[in-house]
């Protein structure tokens, strides 16, 4: 079995994490700005989840 997180909010910080990295270390974006979309991204997907 692999080592993934069981928090609902997994699929989320993995897709935003794989996406900042591709876009800092493929398409040459600034750092300080794909991170902050990273996080923007995951603040989104964390309010989804905890919706009731």
């Amino acid at each position: 079995m692999g080592n993934r997180s069981v928090i609902p909010a997994y699929p989320v910080v993995s897709d935003a994490i794989k996406t900042l990295f591709e876009d800092v270390g493929i398409g040459r974006k600034n750092v300080e700005a794909s991170a902050r979309e990273a996080v923007e991204k995951i603040n989104i997907g964390i309010n989804e989840i905890q919706k009731p």
